[in-house]
């Protein structure tokens, strides 16, 4: 995870960098390296939540989910969590396998006259679009995922190995949902 995770925290920070530009180009540039960035760290961070998940309600695990395909892993975690109405709802806004793809394979263009992002999904060969305000408002809501990431990381860090005085600095309402999740879910 953590050459995604660099990945996406390099993305965000220069797509924050190129915001305030008026270079259209290096704008659209970023914003797609920020796109693929944050949804290959979503492609990766799903297989563990979903194995975390599946031990959690007592299902039997399957480390293949760790090589599957980035959308059967959005469809196994969203069965799991509730999906788009579940606590987990912007993983699944986020979440754009079609789009990614689009991105990865170079089948995807602006059409900054419309206001819309054009892309062709592979299977079968179509064109859709999303708006160029849509596009850019799931990158910018993507370019935040790391910080979250490494504060979760700290919680249990804080939590397993810490001292008292650390763990009583961290707001209760953490420290009970861990508490929780580590009594239900070992």
């Amino acid at each position: 995870m953590l050459p995604k995770w660099t990945s996406l925290a390099n993305a965000s920070l220069a797509f924050r960098e190129v915001a305030s530009t008026e270079n259209k180009l290096l704008i659209w540039q970023q914003s797609c390296t920020l796109f693929s960035a944050y949804n290959e760290f979503l492609n990766g961070l799903l297989a563990y939540l979903i194995v975390l998940w599946r031990t959690a309600k007592g299902k039997t695990i399957n480390t293949a989910v760790f090589s599957v395909p980035y959308a059967n892993k959005i469809n196994q975690f969203s069965n799991l969590t509730g999906g788009d109405d579940g606590a987990f709802y912007l993983v699944f806004r986020l979440a754009q396998p079609k789009l990614r793809n689009a991105v990865a394979h170079g089948t995807m263009w602006p059409d900054l006259d419309a206001g819309k992002v054009r892309y062709i999904d592979v299977k079968p060969p179509v064109e859709n679009e999303i708006s160029l305000i849509d596009f850019t408002g799931l990158c910018s809501v993507g370019s935040h995922l790391a910080q979250p990431y490494l504060a979760a990381l700290a919680l249990i860090a804080i939590m397993e190995n810490g001292v008292e005085s650390a763990k009583s600095l961290l707001p209760q309402d953490l420290v009970t949902l861990f508490d929780f999740a580590s009594k239900n879910v070992v």
